[in-house]
Parts: C-alpha cells; structure tokens; sequence
C-alpha cells in the first residue's frame, strides 16, 4: 500500500504534517507558538496521577471492606484462615520461608532483631495514634 495515500491507516502524511502544524497555542505575547508535547504530558500526568490516585483510595476501600465481610462470616473466615495455612505450607516446601528450627544462630538472631524493630515501631504508632485520639477528646 502506498503511505501518501489515503487509506484504512488514515490521512496522507502531508496532510497529518499539515494537522500538526497547525496545533498552535497563543501565548501571553499574542504570539503564535507550536504545542509543547511535554506540557501535554505533563498536564495529562497530573490528571493520571490523580486518578491513579483515586483509584488506589477506592481499591483500597474495597479491599478492606471485602476483607470486613470475610471476618464476620464464620464459614467464610475459616476458609480463609485454611487457605492462608496451605499458601503457608507451600512457601515453607518451596523454601521460601525457613522454620526457626532449620535456621543457623546468626540467621535466627538476624529475624529477631527484626521482630524487635517492627514490633517497636508498632508500639509507637499505638502510642501516636492514642495521643492523637486523646487530644481530640480533650479539645471536644
């Protein structure tokens, strides 16, 4: 197929060259200037990044209120609680997370210390989150 002709592809490239061209913005000079493609990408991004953004917020949402609905029915927690003991069971074949009796002393005080610092970091946020609650309760 000849590409200077128009077709099931679209116009000819004189003609999308032409459309192109003629994508000009005013500036504040009243100066005709082309469209930058990178402010276009820039603005899009923006609206992207918020929509990303929204978009996570809901999943996010959804996925704890999915979770909600799984704890308060019985049938439902337990079978969730069976799948997580085979999704388990199956890392620890596949050696992907060692029993504390398969690891050496160093490995196992290297998961200790680690146990240690997210449990602190745990404990602190509590203790944040209980300021701030606090707080509130006494500006009310």
């Amino acid at each position: 197929m000849n590409p200077f002709s128009s077709g099931p592809s679209g116009p000819r490239r004189s003609q999308r060259n032409h459309a192109e061209r003629k994508k000009t913005h005013k500036t504040d000079s009243s100066i005709s200037a082309p469209c930058s493609s990178r402010a276009k990408k820039q603005t899009k991004a923006k609206v992207k990044g918020k929509r990303t953004k929204n978009l996570r917020i809901r999943k996010k949402e959804a996925e704890r209120n999915r979770r909600l609905r799984i704890k308060a029915d019985p049938k439902k927690y337990a079978a969730h609680l069976e799948k997580d003991r085979l999704r388990k069971k199956k890392a620890v074949e596949e050696g992907k997370i060692k029993l504390v009796a398969d690891m050496q002393p160093r490995e196992y005080r290297i998961q200790r210390q680690k146990a240690r610092a997210r449990l602190r970091k745990h404990r602190q946020k509590k203790k944040r989150v209980q300021m701030a609650a606090q707080v509130q309760g006494d500006e009310r």
